[in-house]
């Protein structure tokens, strides 16, 4: 709140009421300024009264009283005559005015820093209680006596002290009034010396104390702290300690040579560090193995017990070791499962467990998708094999694939395989569902033997064998033997789903089969030489029959003859490749119907051909050929 000088304030009733219950603790001045403040008096007419209170004191003085509502603002001497009206004045009992400015124990006094001060204060204290007793007279009718000021001088310094004792001024009689006049009960000048208040000085104190005490709080709470600091850091020393063996076992440098003594191969790693969250893990970054393979991050997970172990002076129990997803050639694969199962046994036996993300084998058909590793410790401390699933799924199916090493041999890494699965559609072959895929074999430098498969399905039971070598070029041969082969549900596999309907009719031939196949096939890549290998053998179907056609009635009567032939025998030959399905001498006898054809079925199931039938006995008649067309699910006769 800043000073106006020609602003004039009066007491309010609250004002009044504290003149005569003296309920608040106002210091000496601020109780002046009270008494003077009578709606007459602007702000420049109390400065001139009590010269000794600066602005500032004026200032707060006036806001305290304002704030306790004892006086309120009413406006400018010219802002007041322009109403017309003169403010009534409040009147004052003289004992009330009296009492109110007695100085008391209970009340606040000024506190000044020397003894001519104190003389100062002590005559403000004689210039109160003469101006009391001044009104006293005047409210009993006595003459008031005017004293003058008086002076007195200290040794250690003058300090002047005027007080002139309130004079008793008539009410005016008209409404002309100067804002600067006081009313009959006002205290018109104290010139003495003020400093802060008694109260101020005590809340000073409080502060001071209380900033103290907020000094003295930080001192304990930033010693605290340095104390937890101070422990701290011998604590991160004695881990320092413990750790920095640890460290030097586990940096870049040393784990390239650890895992180059392992994987017999020179391997690189960028760098490796120690990580918290979400769980403890040494995290391996790039480790590359002679450019064979490569791996972009490698965790090695503890547990925080083992950590606490290893800390009290136990050794250090590493957990799963985590490869990231990695994206593999096939030659590059092929190298992999060679080195890892065999090298997997020199690793440190705090290693439980390794285990790959994921596993893409690209511009592959055997292994198509995303497969998943697994390399488990034995209760015998040695590393089982290393398995392998798909991530995908196979619409119910299961499938796995073992590779452990060979019994110790002279030469490069020989790695043992088995294939286990269920309700499995083969990658390569026809797009049947196998309710048991069985197979063994080995990988032996750059030969893949699979030594013994069976293809078990409610149609019947493949088994064979295959080998694939390469050395300019990849080389694939192999057998295979089918026996009691149901070739109505082979052709009943390989219709659409959702032909229900279609189902429940005979399909174009019915018998069991038996088969005697042989592989060969030739490629720059293993991907190549699947792709181009090619199967051929004779074949054999016991109780064969064709529907949709008598091919009796057919010789006789033409080839619209509907019906069924049944076959005594039905033989032929054979050769499949990724082109299509050729048969070759393929026919049958039923007595003296005798059937010869040749006909393909292409990879979407169309059907091209020939077939002759000859009649025999008695009555000899002319051969009749007839064309295949249709589809093996459908097919259709015709000249």
């Amino acid at each position: 709140m800043s000073l106006n000088a020609a602003m004039i304030y009066r007491r309010t009733d609250r004002g009044v009421r504290e003149v005569y219950e003296k309920s608040h603790q106002f210091t000496q001045s601020e109780r002046l300024i009270l008494i003077l403040l009578d709606g007459r008096l602007n702000v420049a007419g109390l400065q001139a009264r009590l010269p000794s209170l600066n602005d500032e004191r004026v200032e707060r003085a006036l806001g305290k009283l304002q704030d306790a509502g004892l006086v309120e603002p009413m406006g400018s001497m010219d802002a007041i005559k322009a109403t017309g009206l003169v403010p009534e004045v409040s009147r004052l009992e003289p004992e009330a005015v009296a009492h109110f400015l007695e100085q008391t124990e209970l009340d606040p006094v000024t506190v000044f820093g020397s003894s001519d001060e104190e003389v100062a204060s002590e005559l403000v204290r004689a210039s109160v209680e003469r101006a009391a007793a001044q009104l006293a007279r005047e409210a009993t009718g006595e003459p008031a006596p005017v004293r003058a000021a008086s002076t007195r001088s200290r040794p250690r310094g003058s300090v002047r002290s005027q007080t002139e004792v309130a004079t008793v001024t008539q009410p005016p009689t008209e409404p002309q009034w100067d804002a600067t006049e006081a009313t009959r009960f006002a205290i018109t000048t104290v010139n003495v010396p003020d400093r802060l208040d008694l109260q101020e000085e005590r809340d000073r104190a409080d502060a001071e104390e209380y900033a103290d005490e907020r000094r003295r709080v930080a001192l304990r709470v930033w010693m605290k702290r340095l104390l937890g600091v101070a422990v701290m850091v011998v604590i991160l020393g004695v881990l320092y300690g413990m750790l920095k063996p640890l460290r030097d076992e586990t940096s870049a440098a040393r784990i390239a040579d650890r895992l180059t003594t392992v994987l017999k191969r020179p391997v690189t790693v960028a760098g490796s560090e120690f990580r918290l969250l979400p769980t403890p893990r040494l995290v391996i970054r790039e480790v590359s193995a002679a450019g064979q393979f490569k791996a972009d991050e490698v965790s090695i997970l503890i547990n925080w017990k083992d950590i606490w172990a290893a800390l009290r002076g136990g050794q250090w129990v590493w957990g799963e070791a985590t490869i990231a997803p990695l994206t593999m050639t096939p030659a590059q694969a092929m190298s992999a499962v060679r080195v890892l199962p065999g090298s997997a046994r020199e690793l440190p036996s705090k290693i439980s467990t390794i285990r790959f993300e994921s596993i893409r084998i690209t511009d592959n058909r055997l292994l198509p998708g995303q497969y998943e590793g697994l390399l488990r410790r034995g209760e015998d401390g040695n590393f089982g094999p290393l398995i392998l699933r798909p991530l995908e799924g196979n619409d119910g199916g299961t499938m796995q694939i073992q590779f452990r090493p060979a019994p110790a041999t002279e030469g490069p890494e020989v790695v043992d395989f088995s294939l286990e699965a269920e309700r499995w559609a083969l990658p390569v072959g026809p797009k049947v569902r196998w309710n048991e895929v069985r197979a063994a074999g080995r990988i032996n430098g750059n030969v893949l033997e699979v030594s013994s498969y069976t293809l078990a399905g409610f149609f019947g039971v493949t088994t064979g064998m295959l080998f694939a070598a390469t050395d300019v070029e990849w080389v694939i041969t192999g057998i295979a033997n089918a026996t009691n082969i149901d070739v109505e549900s082979v052709l009943q596999s390989l219709r659409p789903r959702g032909q229900g309907a279609q189902e429940a009719l005979p399909t174009s031939i019915q018998g069991t089969a038996t088969l005697s196949l042989t592989m060969v096939g030739r490629g720059a890549t293993l991907d190549d030489a699947i792709s181009r290998t090619a199967i051929e053998g004779p074949f054999q179907l016991r109780w064969a029959t064709l529907n949709g056609i008598n091919l009796g009635l057919a010789a006789t009567q033409g080839a619209t003859a509907a019906g069924t032939t049944r076959f005594t025998e039905f033989e032929g030959t054979l050769a499949a490749s990724a082109s299509g399905v050729r048969f070759e001498e393929t026919g049958g006898r039923a007595g003296a119907l005798s059937a010869r054809s040749d006909f393909t079925v292409a990879p979407d199931l169309g059907l091209a051909g020939v077939v002759r039938v000859e009649l025999g006995g008695q009555r000899v008649q002319a051969p009749i050929s007839l064309r295949i067309r249709g589809s093996a699910l459908e097919p259709r006769f015709g000249k």
